[in-house]
Parts: C-alpha cells; sequence; structure tokens
C-alpha cells in the first residue's frame, strides 16, 4: 500500500482540503475548522498514529452519496450522475462497500447536506446523500466493513483528479439530481419516498431538539436503517432535553440500536454509529448547556432593559441640546496637529528597536542560531531582562508557532530559563502550538488571532501578563507554498505579510516571523523583496561559515528598523547549558546566547555604578536603597571568604517601593499591579548593572553592585 504521509501531501498539494480519519471517523475534535499545512500533514502520522484513513472536507467538494444496496439501482443512479454532470467535468467513483458508491464536485457556495431518504423493496431504510458543509468522505484508505482499500473508476484525487477537473455543482442542482433519483428509484426499481429535502422537515433540521412525539419516527429510522447518523443525534438530543441522564439516554440508544435490521448488513456502518452514541449524547448535554446558558443571558439582558427603562426619568425639564451632525460618511478619520503627544505617540516592546504593535523578521543564514535567538528575545520579555541593551518596556507573555523542530522548543526555552538572568520561573508565560493553517489562507489570520485571545486570557489569569509577542518558526513553512516560484512572487509573499500585520492588529502585540536567507547573504532574506519592504523591524542572524559548516564571528544585527540607524551589530556566542537528566539518565543539554565583546578581548572598563537609567520606577528605586540603606542596612557575607557587604532585605525595599511609588488614580487591583510591574521592571534594569540580587539562607537580599558584572 502506498504510504499514507505521501498520499496526504499530494492531495494537499491538489488543493483538497484532508482530515486524517479513524476508520470513517477523525480522531480530533472541531475537525470540521481543520486547516492544515505540509508540517502539520507530517506529524498526523505520529499524532494520530491509527488514523490511517483519509478524509476530504466536503464544505467546498460536495459529494453524491449514493447509500443503495439494491446493484442495479445503484448502476442506475451512476448513470443517472454521468448522464448529467460528465460533460461538465471528470467523474469517477469512489467505492468502499459495493454497490454503495460517491461521486466527488466542487462548489464556490457551500450549502448543507442534503438528504432523500427511501424504503427499498424489502422493506429496510436506504438513503442518497448530497455531502455538504461540515461532512467529509473518506477517499483513501481501507474500508471498515470489507476490509479493503477504497478504490475509483476513473483515477484518483491524489494522482489523476485535480480540483479544476471537478463539475460544479451547487445546491439548487443537488436537490434537483436527488428529485430526479428519487423519481428513477420509486418508478422503475420499487422504492418508496420517506422524506426529501422538498418536502416539509425533509432533512432532519440539522439536530435540533425533536419532541417526544417524534420518537417514533426515529425509532423506526433506526430499526430500518433509513439514516441512523441523524436518527441518534435527534434521539440524544430529545433524550437530554426531557431530563434524562447521560448514562440512561446511552443505554436506550444502545438497546434500540441493538433492534436495528442495519445490525445485520455487510456494512461497518451499525458499528461505527454504535460506537459513537456516547460521543453524540455528549454533544447534545454540551449544545443544551450553551442553549440554556444563552436563554439566562438573554433573560438578564432583558431584565437590565426593564430596570433601566422603570429607572430612567419620566420627564425632562429641558431638553438636551442636539448632537453635533456626523461628519460625512466618505471621510476618513484624521488627527489634529497638538492633539497628540509626540513623545507618546510611540509604543514599544522593547525600547528603540521593537514597536509594541507591528510585523517583522528574524532572518539569517542555515546554522546562524535564528531560532535561539527569537527564544533569547522571548526570555527577555518575559522576565523583562534589558534586550540589546534596551529597556523591555512592556513586559509581556509569547506564543511561539513551532511549525519545525517543535521537539526541541521544550528544552531550549528551559535552557534560557534556567540559565539566562536573574529572575528564575518556574512557569513560564510561554506557550507553542505545533501546527498552522496556511500564511496564505485569508482566514488564518482569524484562525491565528483566535487562539491569541484565547492564550492572552490565560496569561491574564495565571499570570497578570499579557500577550506581548508572536513567533512563527518558520515562514516558509507556515506559507506551504502549493506552486514553483511563488516564494519569489511579490503578491504572494505580500499577502504572507500583510496576514502577519493583520495578527499583530488584531492581538494588539508584535508578530515576528523567522525566515531564511537565500543563496546570497548581502541580498538579504530569501524570496521577493516584498517581505523586508514590508517588515517594520528585520533581526538578522549573521555569521561566518567555512565549508565543513563551521560557523563563527556569529552576531546579530539590526537590519531594519522603523526608529534608529539600521546596520547595527551586536556580536553574541553559544553556550551549552543542561536542563536535567532524561528518563534514561542521561544529561539533557541545550544551548542559550551570551551577548557582548569576545571573552579572550581586553576587560571593558569599570562601569559607573551611578548610572541607573533614566525610568521612573529605576530612579525612585535608587532612592529608596539609598534612604533604607542608612537605618536598615546590614552587613552580610555572600561569598565565602569575602569581604562584607552592607545590604537590604529585598522584601523591605519592596514595601518601601510601594508604599512611595506615585500613582495617579483610585486604589484598587490595578494600582497595586501598576506598582508590582513598576518594581520588577526597576530590578531588571538595574540587576547586574547597579545592584545585586541574591538568596542567602532563604533570604533575599538587595546591595549596591562593587564591579560591573557581564551582561547576561
Amino acid at each position: 500500500m502506498e504510504n499514507v504521509t505521501d498520499i496526504r501531501l499530494l492531495l494537499h498539494a491538489r488543493g483538497f482540503p484532508i482530515i486524517p480519519d479513524r476508520g470513517k471517523r477523525p480522531p480530533m475534535d472541531e475537525w470540521q475548522k481543520t486547516r492544515t499545512n505540509p508540517a502539520e500533514i507530517k506529524l498526523w502520522a505520529r499524532v494520530y498514529q491509527d488514523a490511517t484513513n483519509t478524509g476530504v472536507l466536503t464544505r467546498h467538494f460536495p459529494v453524491i452519496d449514493i447509500d443503495i444496496l439494491n446493484p442495479e439501482a445503484s448502476e442506475a443512479l451512476e448513470h443517472l450522475v454521468r448522464a448529467r454532470f460528465e460533460d461538465h467535468g471528470m467523474i469517477s467513483a469512489r467505492i468502499g462497500l459495493w454497490p454503495k458508491r460517491a461521486f466527488m464536485f466542487h462548489t464556490d457556495k457551500p450549502f448543507p447536506k442534503q438528504t432523500l431518504k427511501l424504503i427499498a423493496p424489502n422493506g429496510k431504510g436506504e438513503k442518497i446523500e448530497i455531502l455538504g458543509d461540515g461532512e467529509q468522505l473518506v477517499i483513501h484508505g481501507i474500508h471498515d466493513g470489507t476490509g479493503k482499500p477504497y478504490s475509483w473508476s476513473s483515477g484518483t484525487p491524489w494522482a489523476d483528479i485535480a480540483v479544476a477537473d471537478l463539475p460544479l455543482l451547487d445546491e439548487a442542482t443537488a436537490i434537483d439530481f436527488l428529485r430526479d433519483a428519487g423519481k428513477l428509484l420509486t418508478t422503475e426499481h420499487g422504492y418508496t419516498l420517506k422524506s426529501a429535502p422538498w418536502l416539509k422537515g425533509g432533512n432532519g433540521e440539522n439536530g435540533a431538539t425533536a419532541s417526544a412525539s417524534n420518537w417514533g419516527k426515529l425509532f423506526t429510522d433506526i430499526y430500518t436503517g433509513a439514516d441512523l447518523h441523524d436518527s441518534i443525534r435527534d434521539l440524544a438530543m430529545s433524550f437530554v432535553a426531557v431530563g434524562m441522564s447521560g448514562a440512561a439516554a446511552v443505554a436506550r440508544l444502545r438497546s434500540v440500536m441493538e433492534e436495528s435490521r442495519a445490525k445485520q448488513d455487510r456494512s461497518g456502518d451499525w458499528q461505527d454509529r454504535y460506537d459513537d452514541i456516547p460521543r453524540a449524547v455528549h454533544s447534545a448535554q454540551a449544545k443544551l448547556e450553551i442553549e440554556r446558558e444563552l436563554d439566562e443571558l438573554r433573560q438578564q439582558q432583558k431584565e437590565a432593559i426593564a430596570r433601566a427603562t422603570r429607572e430612567q426619568p419620566q420627564e425632562q425639564e429641558e431638553d438636551p441640546p442636539p448632537p453635533p451632525p456626523p461628519p460625512p460618511s466618505i471621510a476618513l478619520p484624521f488627527f489634529r496637529h497638538g492633539e497628540v503627544n509626540p513623545l507618546e505617540s510611540r509604543s514599544w516592546c522593547v525600547q528603540d528597536i521593537i514597536p509594541e504593535v507591528g510585523s517583522g523578521l528574524i532572518s539569517g543564514q542555515w546554522g546562524s542560531y535564528k531560532t535561539f535567538n527569537a527564544l533569547e528575545l522571548a526570555h527577555c520579555v518575559m522576565t523583562g531582562r534589558p534586550y540589546l541593551g534596551q529597556e523591555v518596556t512592556r513586559p509581556g507573555g509569547v506564543l511561539f508557532f513551532a511549525l519545525e523542530g517543535a521537539s526541541e522548543i521544550a528544552v531550549r526555552i528551559q535552557g534560557a530559563l534556567d540559565h539566562k538572568g536573574s529572575w528564575r520561573l518556574d512557569l513560564a508565560p510561554f506557550y507553542w502550538v505545533t501546527a498552522s493553517p496556511s500564511l496564505l489562507d485569508k482566514k488564518t489570520a482569524d484562525v491565528i488571532t483566535a487562539t491569541a485571545e484565547a492564550v492572552e486570557k490565560e496569561f491574564q489569569e495565571r499570570f497578570n501578563f499579557p500577550l506581548a509577542l508572536i513567533i512563527i518558526d518558520t515562514i516558509i513553512i507556515g506559507a506551504g507554498f502549493r506552486k514553483d516560484g511563488q516564494e519569489n512572487d511579490a503578491a504572494v509573499t505580500h499577502a504572507i505579510m500583510s496576514v502577519l500585520a493583520q495578527i499583530s492588529q488584531r492581538a494588539g502585540c508584535f508578530v515576528f516571523g523567522i525566515d531564511h536567507y537565500g543563496k546570497d547573504a548581502s541580498v538579504g532574506t530569501r524570496g521577493s523583496s516584498a517581505k523586508e519592504s514590508d517588515a517594520d523591524v528585520i533581526l538578522a542572524c549573521l555569521a561566518d561559515r567555512n565549508e565543513a559548516g563551521e560557523v563563527s564571528n556569529t552576531r546579530l544585527a539590526l537590519r531594519k528598523r522603523r526608529s534608529g540607524p539600521n546596520g547595527e551589530e551586536f556580536p553574541f556566542r553559544t553556550r551549552q547549558v543542561e536542563v536535567g537528566t532524561n528518563k534514561a539518565g542521561k544529561p539533557e543539554t541545550t544551548l542559550v546566547l551570551d551577548f557582548g565583546a569576545d571573552p579572550n578581548a581586553a576587560p571593558r572598563p569599570a562601569q559607573d555604578q551611578d548610572d541607573w537609567g533614566k525610568s521612573k520606577p529605576a530612579q525612585h528605586l535608587r532612592k529608596v536603597i539609598m534612604a533604607l540603606m542608612v537605618n536598615h542596612g546590614e552587613d552580610i557575607h555572600p561569598f565565602p571568604d569575602g569581604k562584607p557587604i552592607r545590604a537590604l532585605k529585598l522584601d523591605l525595599v519592596q514595601a518601601e517601593f510601594y508604599r512611595s511609588y506615585a500613582i495617579a488614580g483610585d486604589a484598587g487591583k490595578t494600582k497595586r499591579d501598576t506598582k508590582r510591574i513598576a518594581f520588577n521592571r526597576a530590578l531588571n534594569a538595574t540587576r547586574d548593572k547597579t545592584t545585586t540580587t541574591r538568596e542567602i539562607h532563604g533570604v533575599e537580599w538587595i546591595w549596591l553592585s562593587q564591579a560591573p558584572t557581564e551582561n547576561a
């Protein structure tokens, strides 16, 4: 059998929206919303090892699914399909359990599933479905009922059929086909029409709550096998709605299924639906709970409106002046000089380097430590440690899209957390995602923004931190280019950068994409120059590399920024660190980056101990330490055989900082949080520069630095 990952990659390259299937069912929740890329497809074989079948989402690729067991009737329906559509595209029958068969189409206007239910001459329920929005069709793998591979009559979607080859099918044409199919089966093959889309209530209303008066019809549908999926779904909702417990609903549905004629068929559909009963009941409970919450919310809104109406004064002594006329609808909003303070118009994540909101690139040659540089930046943003000598003015959490090398992310960020700076985080506001829809998809900004909003909510709840930074590693994997040359297409690369910009604006943070240099490093980022022209910031990872692949002279350059000079370089070196021992008893190591001059260079001149910086929190911390040191300083010995150092207990400094740091506005949690953030910012700005902190026998101490230390 062909390699399933290779088949999936071919299907994806041809434009088919695919998902893995365990038999006939996807293994993930909300699979209808799946948008994938080659990196995610490659992961499926490891993450969903038992999901070896492959399905295609039918939102834009509707399917005529002929679920008829009479061979002559099924053949006649295929002739009807070919007569109606073969002149407009390629018709190939996908066959799992013969004589059933299915045919793929495409549509520009998605529509819901349409079902024609019939009673066969032998009294069993059968049907024809047009699978549409919210459905899927297994197109490759092994059929559960037969144990044999699915087959195609006239070519497969991964080798012979392209999206453009499929005939068009809209909702009206689909219903017309079902009407003709019903007429064919009832007049020539002895079938009886049971329900149809053009008849009232013909399609089951997509899971709406069924009343007890409908139970007889639904029980009959299950008994005849007419439509097991919809009938189980509707009965589950009905049972839950009348107060039946989940366990009782499952037991009742199973007992009904045991009596179904479908159990005697060769098809595996009965077993699939039987196994799916607990999930159907759980889904019904969840939907009902949401409906109840919405009802309560609507009722609360009605009561609030009623209270506001009662409390509104009945008479007013004087009518308020009419509001000014609105500006013309075609006018764009504008700002007036003098209304905006130019000193407050810029908002920074990292002062003078990275804006609070915007998009950029971390680019570089192979082996120039691009991902390590991204994690170095992430650590500085999370802890407030200065980045490239500049203050992190908006500390916050980081959302990292690890689209390649995902297995390395946990150990690499742990290395930075354990071995960089002096602030240790047991739990860090760092979340990562290992898959993403293509950056070429217009809806990708919606998906990533929704993810960012969920992450931001957790960051605020767990860490009282905003989401400050999103990093996508890498652009080329995230794009999922489908055609040769797309990377050099200015329109395509502009579309990618536009998605990054949209995410940044909606999420209110800065978005970095990690990207590669081309063969000629002097040209910059690989592909169209539109990438770099659209970026607000470009951090370039540079290195010299010999023929053996060894890199040296590693440095980070500010290739582009909106404010300040470009081209400034910051040398760095790698340092191997241990992050613990694995389950095999072997030490796990990774690398961290140390910025600064070469360790073999001449010593740096002593730093001015009075250089506390110009920020308000740092200057206030200086005043607090100087004032407390006279009466509350203690001589301690932080280093063996070292001289005594005059120090203060850190909690004492913190308490005095909180008491004396002026904040405008009312007291409350927001005010306390502002003071806490200011204190942490002051510590990070001065630590290892003018102050030193250390824990000694369970007590945190702070003192004035006696000598310059390395800028970690």
